[in-house]
């Protein structure tokens, strides 16, 4: 016996693919204009293909979400994770959209699954704890809060959070260190903030100093 396939010429597959990314491209512009049921039709037609690109179940995904389809957008996420299993991002996106389905067993397991493919995942980790702070499972909410903020440095929600937790396993002077360091982030974003306004007025002053006659 012999397999039989067909062979598209090279050109051919290359139209195939510039087509693709025409697509792609329409859908995600109609995505940023909030007209998800645009991109969805845009991607219809490599949504159904059996090899359909992760990037694509990806913002199909996205979409189905914002139209209130969770369960559409669950079924593309895992599409998504076959097609693409390296990727962190994927699972810690059906991470978040089990939550909020209630689902905390199959959400831990997406989170971990993001965490175990990049340890460095300071979203899946805080998402992670902020399962935990939900299920007021504090021991392991401000273990995984605790590493949060040792990836990030500066992440307010993740000091203010971990707060919530050492205060409910009555641990009251470490509470009052996070709570303060949940401030100085703030601080310090709001600094940042400032600074680059002010170097933007000063960038600005100059060049109109530059163009006087």
């Amino acid at each position: 016996m012999t397999e039989c396939a067909t062979f598209f010429p090279s050109r051919w597959i290359h139209r195939i693919m510039q087509a693709a990314q025409v697509r792609y491209s329409a859908a995600v512009a109609h995505y940023h204009e909030g007209r998800f049921e645009h991109a969805l039709s845009e991607l219809a037609p490599d949504l159904n293909a059996p090899d359909a690109h992760a990037d694509v179940l990806n913002l199909a995904a996205i979409c189905a979400l914002k139209l209130d389809r969770p369960h559409e957008a669950r079924a593309l996420w895992h599409r998504a994770m076959i097609a693409r299993p390296y990727d962190a991002g994927i699972p810690s996106n059906l991470g978040n959209l089990l939550t909020r389905l209630n689902e905390y067993e199959e959400a831990q397991t997406a989170y971990r699954r993001a965490i175990e493919i990049q340890p460095s995942s300071v979203e899946a980790r805080f998402n992670l704890s902020l399962l935990y702070v939900r299920q007021e499972r504090w021991a392991e909410a401000e273990a995984e809060l605790a590493r949060t903020i040792e990836l990030s440095g500066d992440h307010a929600d993740a000091h203010r959070h971990r707060g919530k937790a050492l205060e409910a396993l009555e641990r009251p002077p470490m509470r009052w260190c996070a709570t303060s360091m949940s401030f100085v982030c703030v601080r310090r974003t709001r600094r940042r903030s400032g600074n680059s306004s002010k170097s933007r007025e000063s960038c600005a002053m100059g060049a109109r100093r530059a163009n006087m006659p």
